[in-house]
């Protein structure tokens, strides 16, 4: 793009590209700001000169479970990387949103392999489950080792394109409004932020009712005896908690507690129901809050219940809440319940073997409706095609975890994250391929990333294919 440089980023000079995504563009110089106000209560942000803050082969938004992947595979597959976190860690859900639980981990991915060997062997986890400040530690590590350049608190805000391919990412952080200049971005944001930012197209919800799963706000607790507390499935959990007098939201799945080292439990038992958190700060804001006033009640409930209960405290609540619902952002290819009905085999398969089930939180307190159960039905083993991961209407951009092309059902299965890690592997290699040979994404042959893939897994366990 002209005049796009290291030192300035001319907001005037993006046209619409940036317009569509950011409030105004560029009012007269010397303009007061009651001039820039207007009758239906927009004011008019005047145009600036936006720093590139640094330019990579590969720019890696969000770093949860599948960006940490991308990140981390593209780099060791040769690209320079940069890796852009909103919140305060890496790991995302397993460490921001404190879901300390690899939920299919036994995967073919090297990388999950490796996480999972290295938080056996350098700390006090009980996989799979782990205590999320160790995962943190261990992915920064992961990261630094790799050298994937990553900085945290910084959420993007804008992305501009220039003839239908995506040139920059625009975040916003504590150093203000930052550029970040790529040959290849992945969108690991979870609710398909930046490629939608970008314009590229996507689903949300159910097709045909408009109703989508739940979110959830999770927490830690201590002080329970591990003797006491053996044994307590779902529903034996669900039955302490009504006992205190307290119901849990997440009705009829139960509530779930389990051990997850250093006297830490994980306890899940709320859902927030109808909140659009995926595009709303009110709404992802009033599901927080009340996700989090439950919790204390539980507790509180649990610890006046007394016996096992009776040192029960909370240690912490989600800093991100569980968000299962956002953006599926179109690609080359949809992931389909017919294909998980049918077991599909994919020419392209960025992950194979998919077997989780069609896991669709209720949408209500009392469950789902027929019209959702319906059409629910067992899973075969299924692959995930690349092609899912390609964006259809931005070139430039590659997208991996639950914002990748699917439907509402398939999206129930591959959105857990034991799927999210193998799926950024794949988006990193071919994003490293793609900016090293200048060319987009689709036009990368399969059997190239394939080869390439395997070539990255080999250099890092000796097991692996």
């Amino acid at each position: 793009m002209r005049d796009m440089n290291r030192r300035s980023f001319m907001a005037a000079g993006l046209g619409a590209s940036l317009t569509a995504a950011t409030a105004g563009s560029g009012a007269a110089d010397g303009e007061s700001a009651d001039e820039r106000r207007t009758h239906r209560g927009v004011w008019r942000e005047p145009a600036r000169d936006i720093p590139v803050a640094g330019e990579s082969d590969v720019v890696v938004c969000g770093g949860g479970p599948a960006g940490i992947a991308a990140a981390i595979s593209a780099a060791r597959a040769g690209a320079s990387v940069r890796l852009i976190e909103a919140n305060g860690c890496l790991g995302g859900i397993w460490t921001a949103g404190l879901v300390p639980y690899i939920i299919r981990a036994q995967r073919e991915s090297c990388l999950m392999d490796e996480i999972w060997r290295r938080m056996g062997e350098q700390y006090d986890s009980r996989l799979p489950h782990f205590n999320p400040e160790d995962m943190k530690v261990l992915l920064e590590a992961m990261c630094e080792e790799a050298g994937v350049s990553f900085q945290l608190h910084t959420r993007v805000a804008a992305a501009a394109t220039e003839n239908g391919r995506l040139h920059y990412a625009v975040t916003e952080s504590k150093s203000g409004r930052q550029a970040w200049r790529g040959k290849l971005f992945i969108d690991t944001t979870g609710d398909g932020d930046l490629g939608a930012l970008a314009g590229n197209g996507y689903d949300f919800a159910d097709e045909e009712t408009g109703l989508f799963q739940p979110s959830s706000l999770n927490c830690l607790v201590a002080g329970l005896d591990p003797d006491d507390v053996a044994g307590i499935d779902r529903w034996a959990m669900q039955e302490e908690l009504q006992q205190a007098g307290v119901a849990p939201s997440y009705g009829v799945m139960g509530a779930s507690l389990f051990y997850v080292g250093a006297g830490l439990y994980f306890l899940q038992a709320t859902h927030q129901y109808g909140y659009r958190v995926f595009d709303s700060a009110k709404e992802q804001t009033r599901a927080t809050v009340e996700g989090r006033a439950e919790n204390h009640r539980m507790v509180h409930a649990l610890r006046e219940l007394g016996g096992k209960w009776k040192n029960i405290v909370l240690v912490a609540t989600a800093e991100q809440i569980g968000n299962r619902e956002g953006r599926r952002l179109h690609g080359l290819a949809t992931v389909t319940r017919e294909d998980l009905k049918e077991g599909r085999e994919q020419p392209d398969p960025a992950v194979s073997g998919v077997t989780y089930l069609m896991n669709i939180h209720p949408v209500t307190l009392e469950g789902n409706p027929p019209e959702i159960r319906q059409r629910q039905a067992p899973v075969k083993s299924y692959d995930i095609p690349f092609r899912a991961l390609v964006a259809k209407d931005v070139d430039g951009l590659l997208m991996a975890g639950r914002c990748i092309s699917g439907d509402f059902f398939a999206h129930g299965s591959y959105r857990v994250t034991g799927y999210a890690v193998p799926m950024g592997a794949t988006a990193g290699v071919a994003g490293a391929l793609a900016a090293q040979t200048d060319c987009l994404p689709h036009e990368l042959p399969w059997e190239t990333i394939r080869d390439k893939r395997r070539e990255v897994r080999a250099a890092h366990s000796p097991t692996d294919e």
